[in-house]
Order: structure tokens, then sequence, then C-alpha cells
């Protein structure tokens, strides 16, 4: 399969490969995460952007995902490297929301970047029931750089993506500059949803 179920085992040699990720739908970015200051879109200029200003949190996205957890029934996060400092702002929230819920982690070995302390704490995650899949860049000579977490909770009808720049790290979350949209639009979240089983169903040519 195109992801390897990570274990003590096979955490950084699963086989995989990748196919373009790649789809369009006509959604509402709701706010960019960047750690500055409120700024105003140009509605002209990007098309798929219809909500004039956007909120730029400073700072705060490791905050937003924990609200985001705590609304949820179902989460899955796609990125391409886990840090063991940035897992550490969302590990204990995510820890409470496997007592009841679904929670599918997707990360890689991707320039070899993912902390192998990090991956201890993704098998501890995996150990109360969360799904955790490594890509194996290194073997499937493929790169490996999506940045997504997608919530949702069919009983409040919530639903939630952002797509950009961030990985799983402290850097990320709290000190460099990064570029994320959220986007609420259910046409997006679907496609979103369809293509990461794409991802998790993909074979070998």
């Amino acid at each position: 399969k195109a992801l390897g179920i990570c274990n003590e085992e096979n955490a950084s040699t699963s086989k995989a490969v990748w196919s373009n990720w790649y789809f369009s739908s006509r959604s509402t970015a709701k706010s960019l995460y960047w750690p500055k200051k409120e700024i105003d879109i140009d509605e002209n200029k990007i098309k798929d952007l219809n909500s004039g200003k956007i909120p730029i949190y400073e700072d705060k996205l490791d905050e937003i995902i924990n609200d985001y957890i705590d609304k949820s029934s179902e989460i899955v996060i796609v990125v391409s490297f886990v840090f063991e400092k940035g897992l550490s702002l969302i590990f204990e929230k995510l820890k409470r929301f496997l007592s009841n819920n679904r929670l599918t982690i997707i990360t890689s070995n991707y320039l070899q970047s993912t902390e192998p302390k990090a991956l201890r704490k993704l098998l501890e995650l995996k150990s109360m029931g969360a799904k955790i899949y490594m890509f194996d860049s290194i073997k499937s000579n493929q790169s490996f750089h999506i940045k997504s977490y997608y919530f949702k909770n069919s009983s409040t009808n919530f639903s939630k993506c952002i797509v950009g720049s961030s990985n799983v790290s402290f850097s990320a979350f709290k000190k460099s500059y990064e570029f994320n949209v959220e986007i609420e639009n259910e046409v997006f979240a679907k496609n979103l949803a369809k293509k990461i089983a794409v991802i998790l169903e993909n074979h070998f040519p």
C-alpha cells in the first residue's frame, strides 16, 4: 500500500508511492494564519478567496488546533514532518480526544526530518487507538510535502480544513512565518476527505 502503518519495525521503512494530489473547488477561505497582523486581500486578484478582510492570527495555530480538537469527533492530520516539541503543544488534547473519537495522522520520512522522539509519541497515540501512517519517501524516491489539518463533527455540523505551510513543529506553530488557509466549504472538505482516502488506498503501479 502507499503508506505503511507506523510501528517499531517499519516506522521508517514502509513502502510507499505518491501520486499527484490535486483537486479544485470553489471554496471560501475564512482565515489565514500568519504570525503578524490582519491584512486586506484583493478579491479581484484571488478568485477563490471571497471573504474580503481575512483575520490573521499571531502565533496561535496550536491554540486554534486545540480548540478544534475539542469540537471534533474525527481528525485527520497530514504533514511532511512531525517534531516532538510541536507535537507536545497538541499532544494532551489528542490523547483525551482518543477516548471516544477517531484520529488519523499521516507523516513521512521525507528529508529524514521527522524526529524519533515524535515517532515515539505517535506510537503512544497509536496504542490508544489512533491510526498512524508513515509515507516512505526514501524508498519511493518521492517527496511528501502536504500540510493539512481536517476537523469534523457530523452531529454538530462542524467542519474545518486548515491547509498551508505548517508542519507539526514548535516553530511552525509559534515562531516562523507561515501561510495557512482555513476553509469551511463543505464541498472542499468532502474533496479533501476523498483525496486522503486515495492516499491511504494507493498501491504501487
